[in-house]
């Protein structure tokens, strides 16, 4: 069988990518940019066994950036199905990002003719269009951290969200996790259907990975490989958004303050009035920088 590893993906080339950009937030206002914020955007990653940088990773904290690329690793017929993704795209501005993938081919491990990630604010989400894991069917628009065991062989996680230390929200779109591991050292045996794709699994790693494995420790074996955490994580679709805060007016409210028992503060008094009342103390987020 002919190799198509991850490792050997290539650009095949660079557009605007029209039909795509028009589902990247020119589809809604822009955000006010008096809120001020950030947002960061990217198609795909992988760790693992083979890294893969993020690609098209695109980040903002004001207007609007967008870049995209056509065409990463090659288009094959059905039956000898391949690594193939149609487009790449992500935008990003201040407080808002969405990137979308589309004609996802995974082999037929997992494929998907759109995979959408997006945020705005504090909200975010995913949309599929056709998206199958091993033939079975995902979800179009999955709850917040939805999971599929495929098999002992791979796993997916839908519409992850995660709040940052800093306040922002990270939604990733879509997880495939390639022999995710246990912690409890099961060793599960393979059904038919998981032996039947093993093949596929291999082309997909550039490993052989014959039909007559039994066990997920037989595989991890035959990779050469000890167990241990997931063998390879490949993520479609990241969107992350942060929003600042308006600005308080300190003196306004002070000249509310009618509860106060300090003397109240004439207009003309200077920052250096050691009379003036101790200000309110009022939480609140800083536009996050990158």
């Amino acid at each position: 069988m002919k190799n198509k590893k991850i490792a050997g993906v290539g650009i095949a080339g660079t557009v605007a990518a029209t039909a795509v950009t028009a589902l990247l937030l020119g589809a809604s206002p822009a955000m006010a940019d008096e809120n001020g914020g950030y947002g960061s955007a990217y198609a795909i990653g992988a760790t693992g066994l083979i890294p893969i940088e993020p690609m098209k990773f695109v980040e903002s904290d004001g207007e609007l950036v967008r870049d995209e690329v056509l065409a990463v690793g090659e288009r094959t017929e059905l039956e000898d199905a391949g690594i193939f993704v149609g487009v790449l795209n992500s935008a990003a501005e201040a407080g808002r990002a969405e990137s979308s993938v589309l004609r996802l081919e995974l082999l037929e491990l997992l494929r998907a003719d759109v995979v959408r990630t997006f945020c705005d604010g504090d909200e975010g989400g995913v949309e599929l269009v056709n998206g199958t894991l091993l033939g079975q069917k995902l979800p179009d628009t999955p709850l917040p951290e939805t999971e599929i065991n495929g098999s002992p062989l791979a796993r997916v996680t839908l519409n992850d969200q995660v709040r940052n230390t800093d306040g922002s929200l990270t939604v990733t779109g879509l997880e495939l996790t390639l022999l995710p591991g246990r912690s409890d050292e099961r060793n599960e045996r393979l059904t038919a259907a998981d032996q039947a794709s093993l093949p596929l699994l291999g082309d997909l790693l550039g490993a052989d990975l014959p039909t007559t494995l039994a066990t997920e420790n037989d595989v991890v074996e035959q990779l050469g490989l000890s167990r241990g955490g997931a063998l390879q994580t490949i993520t479609i679709g990241s969107a992350t958004c942060a929003v600042a805060d308006k600005d308080v007016d300190v003196d306004k409210d002070l000249d509310k303050d009618e509860d106060s028992d300090d003397e109240p503060v004439d207009e003309d008094t200077t920052d250096d009035d050691d009379s003036a009342p101790a200000p309110t103390v009022v939480e609140a987020s800083l536009p996050v920088t990158g």
